[in-house]
Formats: structure tokens, sequence, C-alpha cells
């Protein structure tokens, strides 16, 4: 647990799961396969399915600067393939247009039908995400880009296969529409990004 003067926040300081351990625990007899399960807070460039910032207003807990950036803000699904993803798995979504993410990829994304849909994207366009200080910690420059802002390719599109009841309490990055499913070499970027908060680019540590 870490404290500064006016809020205090907790950051895992456990052992982190890295490539090396990750041999080590398929070399157990009986295990076949593995899968990365990451997800990331960031902000992207994308109009997200609105949710409870988009109903926010200007208070004295929060700017709207900070707003603006939580408006944008969703998770990024870090993959080493995915259809190994448990989405994909259960069927919970399905890719309708391109392909879904393999362990060759490299700045990558599969984006949902309504993202795609309201952002005009299709098969090939790029997209951005970005990590804003504000969405990790109180800062008078929320808005400030750490680290470097990370461009992909969409290479596939997914459909999900259930109803999720809209709500002004639903934050944003709680939609299955608004997921953004990446490749590996996206994940170590967004932890270099991240560093600042204690993480290895070369380590999963949820």
């Amino acid at each position: 647990e870490r404290f500064d003067e006016e809020f205090s926040y907790k950051i895992f300081t456990g052992r982190n799961v890295t490539p090396q351990l990750i041999e080590e625990i398929m070399e157990v007899d009986g295990i076949i396969d593995c899968e990365i399960k990451d997800y990331k807070i960031v902000w992207t460039d994308l109009d997200l399915k609105p949710g409870l910032w988009a109903g926010s207003t200007e208070d004295e807990d929060f700017s709207i600067e900070e707003i603006e950036i939580w408006r944008h803000y969703t998770y990024a699904v870090i993959c080493r393939t995915g259809e190994m993803n448990e989405n994909f798995r259960t069927g919970a979504f399905t890719i309708l247009e391109g392909r879904n993410l393999t362990e060759e990829d490299s700045f990558s994304a599969v984006i949902s039908e309504y993202l795609a849909e309201t952002n005009q994207l299709a098969v090939g366009d790029k997209i951005r995400i970005e990590t804003k200080r504000g969405l990790y910690e109180p800062s008078d420059v929320p808005e400030e880009t750490l680290g470097v802002p990370i461009e992909m390719e969409v290479v596939g599109i997914f459909s999900v296969n259930f109803e999720q009841e809209p709500s002004f309490l639903t934050p944003e990055n709680c939609y299955a529409d608004n997921l953004l499913f990446v490749d590996q070499e996206t994940g170590k970027q967004i932890r270099k990004n991240q560093e600042f908060l204690g993480l290895s680019p070369e380590a999963y540590n949820e």
C-alpha cells in the first residue's frame, strides 16, 4: 500500500509470471496449452458505447478534463491467441469479419461490431490507445500521455452474443462492446508505458 498526501493506493508486489515461468509450467505433464489473462486500463481515441462517464458533469470531485479522459477509457485485453480467450472459447463473442489474434501478431487489435460501426472502421484500419495520467492518479494534467501512443491495425471484428442492459451507472470499460483485444507485443508496450506503476514490460502480474 502506498500513501500520498491526499490519497492512498495499492500495487502488486508479488511474483510476476514471466515467459520463463510459463515455459516451466508448460513442461508439467498434462498441460497442453495456456493463455494470458491480462486486462490493462487504457485511453482510446474511439467513441465508446456511452455509460457512466458520458452522463457525468464537472463537480468538486472531477474536473471536465478528467471526465473527458474517463469517457474514453476501456480495457485492453492482452492475448497470446485470441481463440483461447475465454470469451471466444465459450461463444460469448464470435469473429464476424477478419480473424482473431495469433502469436505472430504485432500491434494488432480485434474490436467489436459496435465500435466498428460507431467509428466507421473496417479490417485494415488503424486505432490508437494511450496511457493517460488521469486514469491512474490525481493530477493537474490528467490528459498527459505517459510513454508513447500505440497505433494498432484492426485485424478482426467480433459480435457480442448476449444482451447487456445499458445503465447510466455502468462505466464505459464494463461494456463488452468497448473491449479491445490486443496482441502480446502491444501488451508489452502498454506495460512499458505503465512502468511508473511498478509493472515490468516482460512480465504479467494479474
